[in-house]
């Protein structure tokens, strides 16, 4: 028996952010043992300001330029986006109820979270060509899905 390890000849990894996942591949096939898709039963939202934003498929403007600006990449980001506070605590719970709080952060300036930067671009490649922006950012646009049909 030869050397198996011949005949790999390429290794590919993709590795997509949990919200990239949903809003690209999140409907790809139903939520099941083997896919944990979306769920479109109310149980995945984030709520603001007493409003309840669930998965949508409906942009408030073109697919192709929502969410805009870009979700937050900076720790104090995706600590709110994962933990609903930028500034967990051991024991905290991993509820990923911070979305549309971290979104409409970035959108507008908000005392509660200082340490969001509003309406920035990518800060580590100041080369990159800003990208196409809505006038009226929704708040429910953070929970937007891409289907089968808008990438097809």
């Amino acid at each position: 028996m030869g050397n198996s390890l011949n005949l790999i000849e390429n290794i590919v990894v993709v590795m997509l952010e949990n919200r990239s996942f949903d809003n690209i591949l999140g409907s790809l096939y139903p939520n099941s043992a083997q896919f944990e898709g979306l769920k479109f039963d109310g149980s995945m939202f984030n709520t603001y300001n007493g409003t309840k934003y669930s998965v949508t498929n409906t942009s408030s403007t073109s697919p192709f330029v929502t969410p805009t600006p870009d979700p937050g990449e900076s720790f104090p980001d995706m600590n709110l986006q994962i933990f609903n506070t930028t500034d967990p605590a051991t024991g905290d719970v991993a509820n990923m109820a911070g979305f549309v709080n971290d979104w409409m952060a970035r959108v507008i300036s908000q005392s509660e979270y200082p340490e969001i930067p509003t309406d920035k671009e990518c800060s580590f490649v100041p080369s990159w060509p800003a990208l196409p922006r809505t006038p009226t950012p929704s708040a429910g646009d953070i929970m937007f899905y891409f289907t089968p049909s808008h990438c097809p």
